[in-house]
């Protein structure tokens, strides 16, 4: 009875090490991501996110591999997940913006960069696309002023832009 109960223990613990954890998923999903095995990389996603359906993170790389696939309803989905888990990632909202913008949904767009502004109010990326959006949308006054943020900021790459727009 001995030797059964320890065999048991053994076998269980041999079981046991070679489960991978939520972080191991990630990894090897983020691998195929970079081999542009998106498939895979998000089944190897999906198999973290069953170990952990508050991990942002697989959600935010899930995220990326179906937007190289151009699913772009499965990649709103998961970006709205990451913010329910995590108010305050701005890359998240950034990258729903951009979503967005590519959807034509130009107002949700512009809430969203303003959202990661509001996360972070030097978050150069956010005021430079938002202003790319806003002269895109003819919002001339609203695009300077954002572009002229970004560049007060630091992203030198605004002032062609306002160089050309914006005066």
């Amino acid at each position: 009875m001995k030797s059964l109960v320890l065999f048991s223990f053994f076998f269980l613990s041999a079981l046991g090490s070679q489960s991978q954890t939520t972080t191991e998923y990630l990894y090897s999903g983020l691998t195929k991501y970079v081999k542009e095995d998106y498939y895979g990389a998000i089944k190897d996603i999906n198999k973290a996110i069953k170990l952990d359906d508050e991990y942002a993170d697989a959600y935010m790389v899930r995220a990326l591999c179906n937007g190289m696939l151009k699913n772009y309803i499965d990649v709103l989905y998961d970006l709205s997940t990451v913010i329910d888990i995590n108010p305050e990632y701005k890359e998240a909202f950034v990258l729903r913006a951009n979503t967005r913008k590519i959807l034509a949904d130009y107002s949700g767009a512009i809430d969203d960069y303003t959202r990661a502004i509001d996360v972070d109010d030097e978050y150069i990326e956010a005021y430079y696309r938002r202003g790319i959006l806003r002269l895109e949308l003819s919002q001339k006054d609203d695009g300077c002023m954002d572009l002229n943020s970004a560049k007060d900021l630091g992203y030198t790459k605004a002032e062609a832009i306002i160089a050309k727009y914006c005066n």
